[in-house]
């Protein structure tokens, strides 16, 4: 019966919900459901077995995880990336349109790469399908500039593989991130 509801609270969270905060939620130190907080509580949704994947998280301090350690370790990792881009928000000549902060591209392949490597297999590849394939994110970084899409994926039609301009200076750009 957990499998299931596990299936189902999954399916629900793919159609509604990222792993990552549709706004970045920082860790708050002394009391993180303060009264004022809780409208903002309320709204979170947060993987079961996890404090940290989900739109924010639930943890009490930051070395807190949930029953799925290992997942959840990767998502807290995740949810702490230094450079991001808020909802909304502009950096390094970008602007994120979508409703959720969009991290780098170092930080989302080592959130893969994490996810790939964690003993929790099943929640792990849920989290990551989550994020990865259904959400369909992108994600930024400094390259040459891209000419064009050389390769792209079958079904979801992401680009997995780009031509570049190598004779013109790098800039910062959106890449589509690879399917879990």
């Amino acid at each position: 019966m957990r499998t299931l509801e596990l299936c189902v609270f999954t399916f629900w969270l793919c159609l509604h919900v990222s792993v990552h905060a549709f706004q970045h939620i920082p860790y708050r130190d002394a009391y993180p459901f303060a009264d004022s907080d809780m409208v903002e509580v309320s709204d979170r949704i947060i993987f079961p077995g996890t404090l940290w994947c989900g739109n924010g998280n639930i943890a009490n301090e930051t070395n807190q995880l949930g029953s799925w350690k290992e997942t959840d370790a990767c998502c807290r990792t995740h949810d702490m990336c230094p450079d991001l881009i808020e909802a909304h928000g502009s950096k390094h000549g970008l602007t994120n349109s979508a409703d959720y902060t969009r991290l780098s591209c170092e930080c989302d392949e080592e959130f893969r790469h994490c996810l790939h490597n964690s003993g929790d297999t099943v929640s792990a590849a849920l989290v990551g399908r989550t994020y990865f394939t259904v959400l369909r994110t992108q994600c930024f970084r400094l390259d040459y500039p891209i000419v064009k899409c050389k390769v792209k994926s079958t079904i979801l039609r992401r680009c997995k593989e780009y031509e570049f301009d190598t004779t013109a200076p790098k800039k910062y750009q959106w890449f589509d991130v690879l399917q879990y």
